[in-house]
């Protein structure tokens, strides 16, 4: 994924559909992703671990 700042918004751009077919994701599914940002200790370069939450719903 590509880290870009678009209309004042920070967004992760390209290969989504990847994230998605990986973990069985559909589109109007209850599920989330939490992004955490940070940068790599000894190269300095952006990294980003992406957690995909499930929100199960209780008959």
């Amino acid at each position: 994924m590509m880290f870009k700042f678009i209309d004042d918004q920070f967004m992760l751009c390209t290969r989504w559909k990847y994230l998605f077919e990986d973990h069985k994701l559909n589109e109007n599914g209850d599920c989330y992703a939490a992004v955490w940002m940070f940068r790599h200790k000894r190269s300095r370069k952006r990294c980003f671990a992406v957690i995909m939450k499930t929100s199960k719903t209780q008959d």
